[in-house]
């Protein structure tokens, strides 16, 4: 097998790995001729992601190759990923490689440091990783969810982070609430109090009817539109979803009473020639 690319946005790369790193401890990276997938399921904790970039969206120059139909499936340390790639910040150059050393699978990020007096050098990091055999992935399926209750526009996530970061010091558990009618409210309570922050005239998306059996049977609009649908989430979890704002153009949140909030972001705008989004899965508590 064979893998070799140029980064040509190192930025997104870093911040979306780094994002990854507060989910789990090791990634499934899939690379495929046309995209590229991120995949974390921690074994400890209530949420997934399972992000698919379009190649040209961060790689130039990419090759893959293998007898899988040109399919290599990866589990990476994902700090190890990250620090490498932040070491490569202002490097002129960036090129991730597979390679071995001692019958042991690397990834090998190799930067290159222009210099006017001394010339061009080149940095390795070679990160030691396991490759995965088709039949262990193939049990690997992406979870399913039910139609959503709800489905709207999240406002900037900073902002949402900032709120979610002083509630996580008040409790381990937080409530976020969303309506039909562009409302959306993220609430803490605790035996001293009772906190909320609510913003409102944000957009519900339409429905696509090319995706839906049924527009007018969907569950979110056969509900009163001012009904909220409340969800409870870890904070922690939370908190650590919203480490992705540095990248996030547009977040598009689903509400499954009683399942999940699903988490669709969209790492590139909608006039852009290449798509990446991320879909977080987060388990909520029934009570």
């Amino acid at each position: 097998m064979r893998f070799k690319t140029r980064i040509s946005n190192l930025y997104t790369l870093t911040r979306l790995v780094q994002a990854l790193d507060r989910i789990g401890k090791f990634c499934w990276l899939r690379l495929m001729p046309e995209t590229v997938n991120f995949i974390i399921i921690p074994d400890f904790r209530m949420t997934q992601v399972w992000a698919v970039l379009e190649v040209e969206t961060i790689f130039e120059e990419y090759v893959v190759q293998s007898n899988a139909d040109n399919v290599i499936n990866l589990e990476i340390p994902v700090d190890n990923l990250y620090r490498a790639l932040r070491s490569a910040a202002n490097a002129s150059d960036s090129t991730i490689r597979l390679s071995k050393k001692n019958n042991q699978p690397l990834l090998s990020l190799s930067t290159t440091w222009s210099g006017r007096a001394f010339g061009s050098n080149v940095v390795t990091h070679n990160i030691p990783i396991r490759v995965l055999s088709h039949s262990y992935v193939s049990a690997i399926k992406e979870p399913t969810a039910p139609e959503p209750d709800c489905h709207i526009f999240f406002p900037s996530l900073n902002v949402i982070r900032q709120v979610a970061d002083k509630y996580k010091n008040m409790s381990d558990r937080v409530i976020i609430s969303a309506n039909m009618s562009g409302e959306l409210q993220l609430s803490v309570s605790t035996p001293a109090a009772k906190v909320t922050t609510r913003w409102k005239d944000l957009e519900n998306p339409e429905l696509d009817p090319s995706q839906v059996d049924d527009v007018n049977r969907h569950p979110s609009q056969t509900r009163n539109p001012k009904e909220f649908v409340h969800m409870r989430l870890d904070a922690k979890d939370l908190v650590n979803m919203l480490r992705i704002s540095s990248v996030a153009r547009r977040v598009i949140a689903c509400f499954c009473e009683g399942h999940a909030l699903v988490l669709y972001v969209y790492i590139t705008d909608p006039e852009d020639e290449h798509t990446a989004v991320l879909t977080y899965y987060i388990s909520t508590y029934v009570d």
